[in-house]
């Protein structure tokens, strides 16, 4: 029914399904549209959190460069706006603050506002995948529960039997030739023994040490930076 990872088959053959019990077929039909189900839903969730991810990284972007196109007010810009309000206090002309900018005369501030909308969706639809997910995970588990307690109960030694079994089988279709296994060459991988008996590489058994001082022969004296 499952795969080694705990996957449902995907491969059933109508043989294998008509030999199920008519009790038992209702529950593998639940049982498969459960995990159809499932597996839809993380592929949206998936979609989803990368589209969220990707709507972030915009925002940002767009907000560094609303950052740059409009600094803040520093001290000479208070300054100036103090002097145009005394100027329009004692009557003076041509002393009118700046219109402020907006979404129809700022590209960089109508940008940051798109992004920002984008990333509020993405958000939205990613938590609703997520829910949905569980939803769905709860419902395959319900499925799976159903359908393992319909069947006949099996103790360890049951199982430990047929493993054993099997195990057997393949050997014997390795010997007969029914099965081929391919075998490259093995793997040796190096020990610490290896990095000691290497000259330069190390002094010591330990793990993971290296010589501070590749260059001198083993058993030579050398003085600290202090010492010289």
């Amino acid at each position: 029914m499952f795969t080694s990872t705990g996957a449902l088959r995907s491969d059933f053959s109508d043989a294998e399904i008509l030999a199920l019990p008519e009790e038992r077929k209702g529950l593998f039909f639940k049982l498969v549209e459960a995990a159809t189900a499932e597996r839809d839903a993380v592929a949206k969730d998936t979609s989803d959190t990368a589209e969220l991810h990707a709507s972030v990284r915009a925002m940002d972007v767009a907000a560094n460069a609303n950052r740059i196109a409009n600094p803040p007010p520093d001290r000479i810009d208070e300054l100036r706006r103090q002097i145009r309000a005394n100027n329009r206090a004692l009557g003076i002309p041509n002393n009118e603050e700046p219109k402020a900018k907006t979404r129809k005369n700022d590209p960089t501030l109508k940008a940051l506002d798109e992004a920002t909308t984008r990333a509020e969706r993405a958000r939205t639809n990613a938590l609703a995948s997520s829910a949905d997910l569980r939803v769905k995970r709860k419902a395959l588990a319900s499925a799976i529960l159903a359908w393992q307690s319909a069947g006949t109960p099996r103790d360890f030694a049951t199982v430990h039997q047929e493993h054993l079994a099997r195990i057997r089988q393949r050997e014997m279709d390795i010997i007969s030739g029914k099965t081929i296994v391919e075998e490259g060459p093995p793997e040796i991988i190096p020990s610490h023994l290896d990095a000691f008996r290497r000259r330069g590489k190390g002094d010591t058994i330990n793990l993971g040490y290296r010589n501070m001082y590749p260059s001198f022969k083993r058993g030579t004296r050398v003085k600290l930076p202090s010492q010289r």
